[in-house]
């Protein structure tokens, strides 16, 4: 479970009073009872929270001995606090908690002089960043604040630093594998350098990347990877880059969604990561492919397509090809909110592909005249739409009609579609219908709308 920020600052606050009760009450006097155990502490500490003292006169005195308590416990060292507290039998979680609130606590007054820096602007004028009205000289000692805290957090915990931390623990093991500790330090190092770096091109940019801009994250890229290449090993670097490619983030919904197995995600990913990097990289440059560029784009997006029908045939291929449309995306989420099998999206997404058949086969009919054709594409679109309220039901076929409606009007109106490959859709129109007292009808035409991979 993922804790809010109101959430994890309340957590953090009781933690550390948790810790002042417990040194408190742990203090030797000429009175004292046994040391309380962590166990005990914690079930004095919910009865106390279900069961508060009846006037807020009577908990003045117990707080004022938990201030001094405090005052003892906490010498600035870090470490020695942090060495305390496990020797006191705290768990790692609660150690960590406590040193985190006290780093906070240092870096509270850094971030709140940041705060008064603020570029104020019109809400209708962009800010030429990501990160509201935050000038870069402000976003630069933002960053610089995380990594003193990252650094702070490191020496007084060590290991547990991350340990201690289910949540960063998961997210390291899925980025960097079984990578050792001192590696995974050495590549978050680069990590940080290079976004830095992109993100003064970027910033300096203000949202208008030029071939220039360009060309430098390219450089930087280039550089990334040989500075990675003197940490890692050949292998270690090529589990590196597959697990943080562009390509994976890219293929996960899809292979998540045909369930691929390792073998599957590493062919898929051998194949289009090459074609990714020349053609869909941000730092490629390319605004304008001239038609020599386009046949050299289509062969190489041919031969992508020739190897994955090798590597996972025809069915997985078929899978693979449908889950990475947007479209059948949209249909399966659809489906997903309206608690339906998948089986549905799967009909769905076949009805449209039949649809798509079956208009261009009435299109080319020659042996209908041109208000038949227009006469039976009407029949099939309502059909078509009449098939997906009764597959996905009334609500849910009612929210995907809304995105199906931009090809299934075209249909409506007298036109044949074509779903390409990649995304984007092809229609070919009859001519419109003769106006009274017209000789001829108007000419009809072919229209392609191309979506965005």
């Amino acid at each position: 479970m993922k804790l809010t920020p109101l959430l994890l600052a309340a957590t953090l606050a009781a933690n550390a009073a948790l810790v002042v009760v417990y040194f408190n009450r742990a203090a030797p006097s000429a009175s004292a009872a046994p040391a309380t155990s962590a166990a005990e502490l914690s079930a004095h500490s919910k009865s106390e929270t279900l069961n508060p003292k009846p006037s807020l006169a009577s908990a003045a005195s117990p707080l004022e001995g938990d201030a001094k308590a405090w005052s003892t416990l906490e010498s600035g060292d870090l470490r020695a606090l942090a060495a305390r507290l496990r020797a006191a039998g705290f768990p790692p979680s609660i150690v960590r908690a406590v040193i985190s609130a006290q780093i906070n606590a240092q870096m509270r007054p850094r971030m709140e002089a940041l705060g008064t820096d603020t570029e104020e602007k019109p809400f209708w004028v962009a800010d030429g960043n990501f990160s509201g009205n935050l000038g870069p000289k402000v976003l630069a000692a933002i960053r610089e604040t995380g990594r003193e805290t990252t650094r702070l957090l490191k020496e007084a915990l060590g290991e547990d630093a991350f340990a201690a931390d289910q949540n960063t623990s998961d997210y390291q093991r899925r980025r960097y594998g079984d990578l050792r500790r001192e590696k995974i330090d050495q590549l978050q190092h680069v990590e940080e350098d290079y976004n830095e770096l992109r993100n003064q091109v970027h910033t300096a940019a203000k949202d208008l990347m030029l071939p220039e801009d360009r060309e430098k994250i390219a450089l930087l890229e280039t550089e990334k990877r040989a500075d990675l290449a003197k940490i890692l090993s050949p292998q270690e670097l090529e589990d590196y880059l597959v697990r943080t490619s562009t390509t994976t983030n890219r293929l996960r919904t899809a292979l998540t969604a045909m369930n691929a197995t390792e073998d599957e995600f590493r062919a898929i990913y051998k194949a289009q990561s090459a074609y990714d990097e020349k053609y869909n990289s941000a730092s490629s440059g390319i605004t304008y492919f001239s038609s020599d560029m386009m046949k050299d784009r289509q062969a190489d997006q041919a031969r992508v397509t020739e190897q994955l029908k090798l590597a996972l045939g025809d069915q997985r291929f078929a899978e693979y090809t449908r889950d990475s449309d947007r479209e059948f995306q949209t249909i399966s989420r659809v489906a997903q909110q309206a608690n339906l099998p998948a089986t549905a999206a799967v009909q769905v997404y076949d009805l449209r592909a039949n649809l798509s058949k079956e208009s261009n086969r009435i299109f080319a009919d020659t042996a209908l005249t041109v208000d038949q054709k227009r006469t039976a594409l009407q029949s099939l679109a309502q059909n078509t739409r009449a098939q997906i309220t009764s597959t996905l039901g009334a609500d849910a076929g009612r929210s995907y009609l809304q995105v199906a409606a931009n090809w299934l009007d075209r249909v409506e109106r007298g036109g044949a579609v074509t779903f390409n490959p990649g995304g984007g859709t092809s229609t070919r129109s009859l001519p419109t219908a003769r106006p009274p007292g017209a000789t001829a009808p108007a000419p009809g035409g072919t229209t392609t709308i191309i979506r965005g991979q």
